[in-house]
């Protein structure tokens, strides 16, 4: 699967510093969402990936050239979300307009 691939693509795979949590996500995933297909899972597959080797994963474009993501330091990473926006914008601030 692709979780099960993404998992063993951590460079601990098959080594006993491998966290078993990542093995035992496909099966966690099939047990919950049993008919889920395989592309469905691709964003998570990428999400899996970042999780496991962060170095290994090129990050979009548009997050590499944003002044305001620091890709150096993103903890988690799931592709293909599409365009980033502020969670908040500062200029609908009551503080901020007067």
């Amino acid at each position: 699967t692709a979780i099960g691939q993404a998992a063993a693509s951590s460079p601990y795979a098959g080594t006993s510093e491998a966290d078993p949590f990542w093995e035992l996500m496909p099966s966690l995933l099939n047990s919950r969402f049993p008919s889920i297909q395989e592309d469905q899972l691709q964003r998570v597959a990428g999400m899996v990936r970042h999780a496991v080797n962060p170095s290994a994963l090129l990050l979009d474009d548009d997050i590499i050239q944003d002044p305001f993501r620091p890709h150096d330091e993103i903890h988690a990473y799931m592709p293909g979300l599409g365009p980033t926006k502020p969670f908040t914008i500062p200029a609908n601030w009551l503080s901020v307009r007067n």
